[in-house]
């Protein structure tokens, strides 16, 4: 794309879609309407995952007591296991 000015993306679009033949529009269609209705924040399974188990009971002063016992610094450890490996 050359020049992105609004006028000429539109114009890009309608050219493209002048192309296609009534099942492609549609699917154009179903991905235009997922990109609209999709929340504007970009989907992190992991993120996702961590929210799902979480533990609402469990409190940060606990996490840091149960981690407290580990000594050094955790970049410092997996950098050590790295270099093992």
């Amino acid at each position: 794309m050359a020049e992105t000015s609004e006028k000429n993306l539109y114009e890009q679009v309608f050219d493209m879609l002048n192309t296609f033949n009534a099942e492609q529009i549609l699917q154009v269609l179903n991905f235009m309407e997922s990109v609209r209705t999709k929340p504007a924040e970009k989907e992190n399974p992991f993120l996702e995952a961590i929210i799902r188990e979480a533990d609402s009971e469990v409190t940060l002063n606990q996490v840091r007591k149960e981690l407290s016992p580990i000594r050094g610094n955790l970049s410092d450890i997996i950098i050590e296991e790295r270099e093992r490996m």
